[in-house]
């Protein structure tokens, strides 16, 4: 048997569901929150201008991801990109060239459009409340319209916001609770000219910075443009999670020229700064996924395996086995 499936979120775990459950022969719908597709593999456009406001790169290491990103490649989506990353610990900094991380074209969230060819997605649709009758599942939306009619229903949000969404159904989800994600503050600094800084991108850069990136140098990006993305360390962004985003802004790219004093006396034309409150797997969930055959619910996500896209990819690819062993039993 084939059913008719809701799943809930649009990255890399929600789209991985889709596409791979559309390809088993089920019907699938999913419900993104946000207006654009991504989760954390986000980009926003401002201005005719790209920027990646989530999770900078991808890398792979097992052979079904790479296969996953190799098509991707062969569809303009994806490609390789070796920034010059400066790295090391103070007094021993080196900078290499990262050799297997791959991007988005022209946008992180590239990706994940790819994965939703012909497969229906509602955007801007948060899904508050899920209630079953007669076997069949329907999701509440937060402006009031209804979906129904679904066999199953997988949830691939951060840990806390899908198991809000379970706990009232079963008691399977339990150990979600043992799941730790960090916020993170992301943001888009926006330049007149080139920083004259020997690298495109740095990480842990003292206990503010996280992580910085010339966004302007990956492959198919505007190189008229200097754009650069700042991400908070997770202490940091626990400590002012909910900080007026102009201060967090004005303060990290304080702690950016206060790092490279070559670049102090630069002004920026634009600076936002972008909250993710749920950004990094800090403590996983250890399994591969979570799915209930008794309701016919699931979940899966990063935070299952580890803070990697990749994780997402597996987590999202074991509860698909799962969901279609249990089509097949009924």
């Amino acid at each position: 048997m084939k059913g008719s499936i809701a799943v809930i979120g649009a990255g890399m775990a929600g789209m991985t569901c889709a596409q791979q459950l559309r390809a088993l022969g089920h019907r699938v719908e999913v419900f993104e929150r946000e207006p654009i597709l991504g989760g954390r593999l986000a980009t926003k456009r401002i201005d005719r201008l790209n920027y990646d406001l989530g999770t900078p790169y991808i890398t792979a290491r097992t052979t079904e991801f790479n296969r996953h990103l190799n098509g991707l490649a062969l569809l303009g989506s994806v490609t390789k990109w070796a920034p010059s990353l400066f790295e090391g610990q103070r007094g021993d900094q080196q900078v290499t060239k990262p050799q297997n991380w791959f991007v988005g074209v022209p946008g992180m969230n590239s990706i994940t459009r790819a994965m939703s060819e012909d497969i229906r997605v509602h955007l801007s649709a948060r899904v508050v409340k899920l209630t079953r009758a007669a076997s069949r599942w329907t999701l509440h939306l937060s402006n009031g319209v209804q979906a129904d009619g679904f066999h199953a229903v997988l949830v691939t949000a951060p840990a806390p916001e899908s198991f809000a969404l379970l706990r009232d159904h079963t008691r399977d989800f339990d150990d979600m609770t043992r799941v730790r994600m960090s916020p993170c503050w992301t943001v888009i600094v926006n330049l007149q000219e080139r920083l004259q800084i020997e690298f495109d991108a740095a990480s842990q850069i003292g206990e503010v910075l996280a992580w910085v990136a010339r966004d302007s140098c990956k492959p198919s990006r505007r190189k008229d443009s200097e754009i650069w993305i700042l991400q908070s360390t997770p202490d940091w962004s626990k400590e002012f999670v909910e900080e007026d985003p102009e201060l967090v802004a004005e303060d990290m790219w304080a702690e950016m020229c206060a790092a490279f004093p070559q670049i102090q006396e630069i002004k920026p034309i634009g600076l936002a700064a972008y909250r993710w409150r749920f950004a990094l797997v800090e403590r996983s969930l250890a399994q591969s996924a979570l799915f209930s055959r008794d309701t016919m619910l699931g979940a899966a996500g990063d935070w299952c395996l580890g803070p990697r896209a990749e994780a997402a990819f597996e987590s999202a690819s074991a509860l698909v086995r799962r969901v279609d062993e249990a089509f097949a039993l009924t």
